[in-house]
């Protein structure tokens, strides 16, 4: 085979197979999250909050509050009771980003984003076939910190 056309096919290979990684993935997430409920960001970008992404992106300054709105969508006909946590995101010991966690221990890790969320933890009722638009309050840490503070909501049924 001509070295030209292998240099082209090594990186599409690498691509279609990273392509059929992610893609396990998405699907194992599916049928995780299936459980007849559904989660979205709720609301319009501001200057504090961007949701094009699918998620949050909080900024502001030290001190300042910033809204956020989270819909749970009950799939199912009956009512369905939910907890719902707020929690500071780790790496895994694999190196995946995990957010499952209400408590992180880590010595690098100086600030515990769920401790900046209120509430932090709720129980909550959501009618069937409706949503529910849950709010909470983030504040921006006082604390001085150097890169980005990631955190993310995990909801369940209860």
């Amino acid at each position: 085979m001509n070295s030209k056309y292998k240099k082209f096919l090594i990186p599409v290979f690498l691509v279609a197979s990273f392509i059929a990684m992610f893609s396990v993935g998405i699907k194992s997430v599916q049928a995780a999250t299936s459980g007849e409920y559904a989660l979205k960001t709720v609301g319009e970008s501001t200057d504090n909050v961007d949701l094009s992404g699918g998620s949050y992106v909080v900024t502001g300054d030290p001190g300042q509050k910033i809204k956020v709105k989270l819909g749970v969508y009950n799939k199912a006909s009956d009512k369905r009771n939910f907890l719902v946590n707020a929690n500071t995101a780790y790496t895994t010991d694999n190196g995946a980003l995990a957010y499952d966690k209400t408590k992180v221990s880590d010595p690098n890790l100086k600030v515990q984003t769920r401790k900046y969320v209120s509430p932090n933890s709720a129980a909550f009722t959501v009618p069937g076939k409706t949503t529910a638009t849950l709010t909470f309050t983030v504040t921006i840490p006082k604390e001085k910190y150097s890169g980005y503070l990631m955190g993310g909501f995990n909801v369940s049924p209860s």
